[in-house]
């Protein structure tokens, strides 16, 4: 199996939006869970994946609340690969940036900015979100994948057509506090890496190894 961005309900019973998820060949994932501050999780995808994922279409059992079966629908997308990198590679590349993130996760505050609708539900607003679907969007940043160009597909026959957060990014512009400044090692193969603000605020060091690495802003 692929590397795959995985979209799933958010938690609860009728979510009325998306939390993204990466997924690796090993079936394993990477999120942030929800706190005062981000959490970022590395486990066993929960049994979501029975390869290959659930089509759109068809209603997956992700838990019980007070009786009542939760049902919801998921979808995943494969991850674009670069030709200079093994699967094995960007795999170990993107749990090495997401340690990262970890390391400093105290400093990204977990926010979702919460509203009602005309019919009186609750709504997840972007503006103001910094959440898993943030996490997301950044750790792929890195890596050269831009997260708003898969929000159209994943979401095509789901339930939920809103992944609040996503277009945020905290090497940026974290809702409080300086832009999120991070130290990883690449893989063994030719990286491709993209930088935030925290390398010009801060003059953070970024060093190569002795394969070839790209680098942009």
């Amino acid at each position: 199996m692929a590397i795959q961005l995985a979209v799933s309900p958010a938690g609860f019973l009728g979510a009325p939006w998306g939390h993204f998820q990466i997924v690796g060949p090993d079936g394993n994932e990477i999120e942030v869970q929800a706190g005062s501050h981000w959490n970022v999780t590395f486990r066993d995808h929960d049994g979501f994946i029975d390869n290959p994922f659930p089509l759109p279409d068809t209603p997956h059992t992700y838990g019980i609340s007070n009786g009542v079966i939760e049902q919801g629908y998921y979808n995943a997308v494969n991850l674009p690969g670069l030709d200079s990198q093994t699967e094995a590679q960007q795999w170990a590349l993107i749990n090495n940036i997401a340690s990262a993130i970890e390391t400093v996760e105290t400093q990204i505050q977990y926010n979702n900015a919460i509203d009602t609708n005309e019919n009186g539900n609750e709504v997840v607003l972007e503006s103001g979100t910094q959440n898993s679907n943030t996490f997301v969007s950044t750790l792929l940043y890195v890596i050269g994948v831009d997260l708003v160009s898969y929000v159209p597909s994943i979401l095509t026959g789901l339930n939920f057509q809103s992944v609040p957060g996503y277009s945020h990014n905290v090497l940026f512009d974290p809702i409080s506090g300086d832009p999120i400044s991070l130290s990883f090692s690449g893989s063994s193969g030719n990286d491709l890496l993209r930088l935030g603000l925290a390398r010009i605020i801060h003059d953070a060091p970024f060093l190569g190894g002795f394969n070839r690495l790209g680098v942009a802003w």
